[in-house]
């Protein structure tokens, strides 16, 4: 009986495939002659300043040939700005940065398991996977709206990241260009 399921479960897998989640990118490539830089940038501040404040009113607005105003960014600015302050507190514990990929990062090690319980280092996992989804989501939204290529999707990942480092609170944690840990308002 115990073989038949091993069987099943091998063919399973040999008729659908594997699935995996593929890791983020560290290393990016921005081009940002591939899109309106200015504009880019002064959207990201705009959207990241909106997520911090948690205000799920902000609606992005087009600009200089920069596509913003759709259903699903609209969708995933504010599903970020409801969470927004959620984030933001967990950043202010020592146990999450900022990664330049453009995604929030948990550091887990003995420290981190003995200042928190299990329920604890489930929530914070749950809001940084949902966090960080929400992120994919709406850097892939622009790119498809604005037909970028896999560089003007760089961009947009680290104009993000900037513009998120700019609008973070002192004292919070992100990753510096030579992948050393740094403090906003140093």
């Amino acid at each position: 009986m115990m073989v038949r399921h091993i069987f099943w479960v091998v063919g399973v897998a040999a008729v659908t495939g594997c699935v995996t989640v593929p890791g983020v990118r560290s290393e990016l490539r921005p081009d940002f002659d591939a899109v309106p830089e200015q504009a880019l940038r002064q959207a990201a501040l705009e959207i990241e300043q909106a997520v911090l404040a948690a205000d799920e009113d902000y609606v992005p607005q087009d600009r200089d040939d920069l596509v913003l105003d759709t259903e699903l960014i609209r969708q995933t600015v504010r599903t970020r700005a409801l969470r927004g302050e959620r984030v933001n507190e967990l950043r202010d514990t020592p146990w999450t940065y900022e990664q330049r990929s453009g995604v929030l990062r948990l550091r887990r090690g003995r420290d981190y398991r003995n200042a928190t319980t299990r329920e604890q280092r489930r929530q914070h996992a749950a809001l940084v996977y949902r966090e960080n989804d929400s992120r994919w989501t709406l850097y892939e939204a622009i790119q498809k709206a604005n037909d970028l290529d896999s560089r003007g999707y760089d961009a947009i990942r680290l104009a993000f990241f900037e513009a998120r480092v700019e609008a973070m609170p002192p004292g919070q944690q992100y990753e510096g260009p030579d992948g050393d840990l740094r403090q906003t308002g140093e």
